[in-house]
């Protein structure tokens, strides 16, 4: 018989874990290996929700002073059996909690505001201190203000320096200092433009309580990324990073395999870990097989749901999200890549340094692979340019999903979220031009970039875009670019996986002027080398119906679509030719019809 079993879901909180006695994955080893680390500071870059509220939690459980005994919470778990000398550390340290996840703001002053309450909270832990007799006139005002939330000042920046003196001179015992999320002020400043306010605060912050802190025993900082390069850890030579490269606490935060398929067993459910794995799993983590811990809880949880995306609905990815739209046309045949289950091999960093996110194309992919959007299955050192490469791909199927929703939504974004891309791939499938070519044209728009769509790479530029866009019909279809059929190598093409749907060819020319005689000059190229070149073999052997032929003009920003076998075109305004000056003798006769055009 299987027992009902207590799932952590809706708290963080050790304690309450272990006093309710709901399911927990034992973690306290890290205790063990932290007592052990010779640095006073360290930070986890970990992806959101892997358990890192929680491990400080439990941090703070174990070495924290309390007015209760609170050695039953560990009782059976690994550390208390690790040996009476990382023992002797329990209920030793006065510990200075404080949380930064909840600081999203907009401005500066609202950023400054919510730091005021973040530090509040955890200096009302220690507010019994003002009655102490031994604290100076200007410790105690300064431990009021905070308590108070007082607006930041100068004097702000050396808090955590001042109490962890105040705590060591109390209790005779340095202080543990835990820091949840240090990073979210940080991105967002990042976001809305107050970067140099928040890094400055931050820096001089930290710098004070971690570097040659004589009150200081241990201090832990978690977040999604290290910020480098914004002189926020200047000069603390005295923190070591263990991100997710890294042998050491690589299985202190998420799921392990061994974890999973105990619980699932506990749960009954041992026949769903196919499924699960597939669904759940692939986190690389040093080697070692990391799930994520909150979609594993949410579907046991709930598993008459079966298996959807839970992480996507939780995870805080603004900043991501930000440099995809704003970049979305240099990496767009990477993600096509990625969904189509191949792997790529792009330059990493153990840190993100926002200031270059934007002109550093190779930036995003360090920020999708600390942030969990990506895995990496091997890493090598190009001795020449001195840096690493890691061959990436997408973990499982909930990130494949967050792909395929999301970050085609990011790219489409607008106030009707995906509408204008959906019409596009509907209209395009059924060969209805106007459609097509109206909604390529809002997109490019609002997508592409001035800059980069009016240099040499502008049809490149426009080929990646329209592959990123056409990822969204997968896996109905199989969507590439560059690859031969007929007699020469088209640029995109998209093949349905089952006969008698529609099949698409699309062939890209820039136009040299806006002109409406460039314009149809590039779309009669475009649609004569599909012809001539035979690019609608593949199609043809696929057993697609209707073959539908798109020839793509483009200039800067604006875009031109034509079908073959119709003379309508339609996306950007058509210009007028200029006129001469000259007093026309009589009309002319074409013995062509007018080009439609629509926006």
């Amino acid at each position: 018989m299987v027992l009902p079993l207590k799932l952590p879901l809706g708290t963080s909180e050790f304690r309450k874990f272990r006093q309710s006695d709901t399911y927990y994955a034992d973690k306290t080893d890290l205790i063990r290996e932290l007592i052990d680390l010779p640095q006073d500071a360290v930070l986890f870059p970990r992806p959101r929700r892997f358990g890192k509220t929680t491990n400080l939690s439990m941090l703070r459980a174990f070495f924290g002073k309390h007015s209760e005994d609170l050695s039953g919470l560990f009782a059976g778990l690994a550390i208390w059996q690790a040996g009476p000398e990382y023992r002797a550390h329990f209920g030793r340290y006065p510990v200075i909690s404080l949380s930064f996840k909840e600081v999203k703001a907009a401005t500066w002053d609202e950023c400054r505001s919510a730091i005021a309450i973040a530090l509040s909270r955890g200096f009302a832990e220690h507010e019994e201190l003002l009655s102490e007799a031994k604290l100076s006139a200007g410790e105690r005002r300064l431990v009021q203000a905070i308590v108070d939330r007082q607006p930041l000042t100068s004097d702000t920046a050396a808090a955590l320096t001042d109490l962890s003196a105040i705590l060591h001179r109390h209790h005779g015992q340095p202080a543990l200092i835990l820091i949840d999320e240090y990073d979210t002020p940080i991105l967002s400043g990042y976001q809305y433009g107050y970067l140099d306010q928040v890094s400055l605060f931050f820096r001089n912050l930290l710098s004070g309580a971690l570097k040659d802190n004589r009150h200081l025993f241990k201090g832990v900082l978690t977040g999604v990324l290290r910020i480098g390069r914004e002189n926020l850890f200047s000069g603390l030579n005295s923190i070591i990073t263990h991100d997710l490269m890294d042998r050491r606490f690589a299985t202190a935060f998420g799921f392990t395999e061994d974890e999973v398929e105990q619980l699932m067993v506990r749960l009954g459910h041992p026949e769903v870990l196919p499924e699960l794995r597939a669904w759940y799993n692939g986190y690389n983590f040093a080697g070692q097989t990391i799930y994520n811990p909150w979609s594993v809880l949410s579907y046991a949880a709930n598993p008459e749901r079966g298996f959807v995306p839970y992480w996507v609905q939780t995870s805080s990815d603004d900043a991501l999200r930000g440099l995809v739209l704003q970049r979305a046309f240099y990496v767009l045949p990477e993600f096509q890549r990625l969904l189509l289950g191949q792997t790529i091999e792009k330059p990493i960093s153990d840190h993100v340094t926002l200031r270059e996110l934007h002109n550093s194309p190779d930036g995003i992919w360090s920020l999708m692979l600390h942030a969990g959007y990506l895995k990496y299955l091997k890493v090598r050192t190009d001795p020449a340019e001195a840096r690493l490469y890691a061959e990436l791909c997408i973990p499982n199927q909930e990130i494949r999903y967050v792909f395929v929703q999301s970050v085609l939504s990011w790219i489409a974004s607008s106030e009707q979220g995906t509408q204008p891309l959906d019409e596009l791939l509907a209209a395009m499938l059924k060969g209805d031009t106007e459609v097509f070519g109206s909604r390529l044209f809002d997109l490019a728009l609002r997508v592409l970039s001035f800059q980069d769509t009016a240099g040499p790479e502008t049809e490149k530029v426009y080929q990646a875009f329209a592959l990123g866009l056409l990822v969204k019909l997968l896996p109905r279809y199989e969507v590439d670019s560059n690859r031969e059929s007929g007699l020469g190598r088209y640029d995109v093409l998209a093949l349905p996986k089952e006969a008698g749907q529609p099949g698409v060819v699309l062939e890209f020319k820039v136009a040299d002027t806006p002109s409406a005689a460039a314009v149809r000059r590039a779309l009669r190229e475009a649609l004569t080398q599909i012809a001539h070149k035979g690019y609608g073999e593949r199609l043809r052997q696929r057993g697609a119906a209707p073959i539908l032929c798109y020839g793509v003009a483009c200039h800067g920003k604006q875009v031109w679509v034509q079908r073959g076998g119709s003379s309508a075109i339609h996306g950007a305004p058509l210009r007028k030719p200029a006129r001469t000056g000259r007093k026309a003798t009589g009309p002319k006769r074409s013995s062509r019809p007018a080009a439609k055009t629509s926006h």
